[in-house]
């Protein structure tokens, strides 16, 4: 886990991460201390990448990722509500381009997961 996210941040994680078990009882435990932020996309989403990472762990069906990812999307459009037109056009464009990245590079990692959960 990142060094620099403070003892709250650490705690949501591991309330989030426990939750999403309970959902999943059946599939290995998400391994909150290799989470290790973003890729391709700025650390002021780290949570948007958090809330997705877990959910790929968690995702056993197409459809499951295809809404992990959509939701990975609209986490960082909500990050613009409270910005000017201009960035908010930016995050917007941040945005899908993220949500084309997982949807076309994720698919791999989220299909190992869905391996594992069957195989047990």
């Amino acid at each position: 886990m990142k060094a620099h996210l403070g003892q709250a941040a650490q705690m949501w994680m591991g309330k989030v991460a426990s939750e999403a078990a309970a959902k999943k009882p059946h599939m290995p435990p998400f391994p909150v201390n290799d989470f290790d932020g973003c890729s391709f996309v700025p650390d002021l989403v780290v949570a948007c990448c958090f809330l997705h990472d877990v959910g790929c762990h968690y995702s056993e069906t197409k459809e499951e990722r295809r809404q992990v990812d959509a939701s990975f999307r609209d986490c960082i459009i909500a990050k613009a509500n409270h910005e000017g037109p201009l960035w908010r056009w930016l995050w917007h464009v941040l945005a899908w381009v993220a949500w084309v990245g997982v949807r076309i590079w994720g698919r791999r990692a989220s299909s190992k997961h869905r391996w594992r959960a069957r195989r047990g």
